[in-house]
């Protein structure tokens, strides 16, 4: 056997070229210009504006995704681009030192948050490794500053607040804490029914603490002393009530044919000649852009969504009117607007598809439209074909919508000994508003609810029969999807 043999000047290089091979890898590896390190973060909606990415039952703030984060030396070479993750995270290799990185992307509406110890501007220099480079954005309609705000919403006292009655001394604008619970709850009245009767659209000049209130054309209820096309202002500082503007929004009957009782012994009454003027005559929804210098609201006698000029917001009077037709989506056949919501800059309206007069539901459907102050874009449409929820336990039959009608009698529930609560489920579009994901959320109500009110009687006349009836409303969700600015319901 053969023995590989060394000469003693081959011994000696062998530990050379080791040493100098090892010595060569360590300062590659070691060479800043190929050292890596992380620079990371996340992209949060700053909901309180305090700079910190909170995670608490008050505040349960979200991330941010679609955001563009680049990175650069300090040679202004970019070192490695990305954009945020579903939950508002990102991550860029960038050589350790000094890094500028920025922040790009924001939506119409959106700004830099305050800067704080989890926040900084769209432009921070730091220096790698860095997992803190984090951003908060801020949507300023989405701001509060109150951790218990007023929610105010709209009552509705049966009668004519107009006769000097009970029914006019009853508060229609009621506020209470956000966070009230149980049925004695802190309660205040800004608005009596005899100063703004029947209102529903409301919008709040957040500046100046002055609430606008659009008449509403509902059975049993008397309006205002402005009558169908009344828009209030509601001074909520001061509880003042004044008259804001009137528009042209259909003829309702006169008080003496209504004849509604003034609520002092008696609440029940016919008013039959408003059962089917209720969707197709006074005001819908009232919205404010977001620079507080205009308000929009739907006109639901001739379709149309008009916009009116604030001026003076200590003190809010009209300006110039101007108006646009709404399109109808449903072809030749009847449509309704009513809902509607600024956001980002653009209005949106709600319609549905009502087939009245008509046993064919099979093309009924709800519709949104995105109004960019030119012309109306279809953002999202789904049919009312669905099935829902029941309208309750008594009626669960009641899983559909149904077209609307101008006969109360020809409910498909609580006539003919079917425990005298008639149910008939129709569709209204009265609510849009956005989650902080930009989620759509869609209001759906009962209209024949407002057709029918509670024990109130019939339409007709020699029927007298209180009916209780049961109002059937809904909730849904769309989730912003696709290409484009659309959404698509959920299943």
């Amino acid at each position: 056997m053969k023995l590989l043999h060394l000469s003693h000047s081959m011994k000696s290089l062998l530990p050379l070229r080791s040493i100098s091979r090892n010595l060569f890898l360590f300062c590659f590896l070691l060479s800043p210009l190929f050292i890596k390190a992380q620079i990371s973060g996340k992209i949060f909606r700053d909901f309180n504006a305090n700079g910190v990415f909170d995670s608490t039952a008050t505040f349960k703030e979200v991330g941010l995704s679609g955001i563009t984060v680049v990175a650069y030396n300090p040679a202004g070479t970019s070192l490695g681009s990305t954009t945020t993750n579903g939950t508002g995270n990102y991550s860029i290799p960038a050589a350790i030192g000094s890094v500028r990185v920025e922040f790009s992307g924001l939506i119409t509406g959106d700004y830099s948050g305050p800067i704080g110890t989890q926040s900084g501007s769209s432009v921070q220099f730091v220096t790698a490794p860095n997992s803190n480079v984090s951003y908060g954005v801020n949507y300023p309609p989405n701001y509060c500053n109150s951790t218990n705000p007023n929610l105010i919403v709209p009552c509705y006292v049966a009668g004519d607040p107009l006769k000097g009655g009970t029914s006019g001394t009853r508060g229609v604008i009621v506020s209470l804490p956000y966070n009230s619970m149980g049925t004695t709850p802190t309660v205040s009245y800004p608005a009596i029914a005899s100063q703004v009767g029947s209102v529903y659209g409301q919008a709040l000049l957040r500046s100046t603490k002055n609430l606008f209130s659009a008449a509403f054309v509902k059975r049993h209820v008397g309006l205002g002393p402005d009558g169908a096309g009344a828009i209030y202002t509601i001074n909520l500082n001061t509880n003042s009530v004044k008259l804001f503007t009137t528009l042209s929004a259909g003829t309702v009957p006169s008080a003496a044919i209504r004849n509604l009782p003034d609520g002092t012994s008696s609440t029940a009454s016919y008013d039959v000649a408003v059962y089917d003027l209720v969707g197709k005559t006074g005001l819908g929804e009232l919205e404010i852009s977001d620079d507080e210098k205009t308000l929009y609201v739907v006109n639901l006698a001739d379709q149309k969504l008009y916009s009116i000029a604030i001026n003076t917001p200590s003190d809010p009077t009209a300006g110039a009117v101007t108006s646009v037709a709404i399109p109808n989506p449903c072809g030749s056949e009847s449509f309704r607007p009513f809902a509607l919501k600024y956001y980002r800059g653009k209005v949106y309206v709600g319609v549905v598809c009502t087939k009245e007069g008509s046993a064919d539901t099979t093309r009924m459907k709800a519709t949104v439209f995105e109004y960019n102050g030119s012309s109306f874009n279809t953002v999202l449409s789904f049919p009312l074909t669905y099935t829902k929820g029941a309208t309750n336990d008594m009626a669960t039959v009641l899983t559909h919508w149904y077209p609307w009608s101008n006969d109360f009698y020809a409910a498909p529930y609580g006539f003919n000994g079917n425990g005298g609560n008639p149910s008939f489920p129709q569709p209204w579009f009265t609510g849009i508003d956005f989650d902080s994901d930009g989620s759509m959320i869609i209001a759906l109500r009962d209209r024949y609810g407002d057709q029918g009110g509670w024990k109130n009687y019939g339409t007709n006349t020699t029927d007298n029969t209180t009916y209780p009836v049961i109002s059937n409303a809904e909730i849904l969700r769309a989730g912003k999807c696709g290409t484009g600015n659309t959404w698509t319901i959920e299943s």
